[in-house]
């Protein structure tokens, strides 16, 4: 199988969409696209290390040095739904500031607040 083939179907396995793995990576979809698609053969060390953690595999099954993404170890717990790996990748990926603003949420939500929410920049 050749990467272009792993990165799609890896990025379909995690359940996430063009534009989530451009953000997590900081490149545009269509970028994202003509990797899958082959169109762009070589990628920065960069971007390579930023998908490979957005794909949660390892650099070298990129490179094309391991040829087994299957074999990588998933650094999200199995038993989390399609949607709750998700919600962690996004997380992951979010800046720091919207970290803070998700963190209070979830704080309030847990603290049974979650009723007296009202969703603006003035949340926390």
């Amino acid at each position: 199988m050749e990467i272009k083939d792993l990165l799609k179907m890896r990025r379909l396995e995690l359940g996430l969409t063009l534009a989530e793995v451009a953000k997590m990576v900081g490149v545009s979809e269509a970028t994202v696209s003509r990797w899958e698609t082959g169109n762009i053969a070589n990628m920065k060390r960069s971007r390579i290390a930023l998908l490979a953690k957005a794909l949660q595999v390892s650099p070298s099954i990129i490179m094309g040095w391991e040829e087994n993404p299957q074999e990588a170890p998933s650094k999200i717990d199995e038993s989390f739904t399609a949607k709750e790996k998700k919600i962690m990748l996004l997380y992951r990926a979010a800046s720091e500031d919207d970290k803070t603003v998700i963190d209070c949420v979830l704080r309030k939500y847990e603290d049974g607040d979650k009723h007296d929410m009202e969703f603006s920049e003035e949340i926390c």
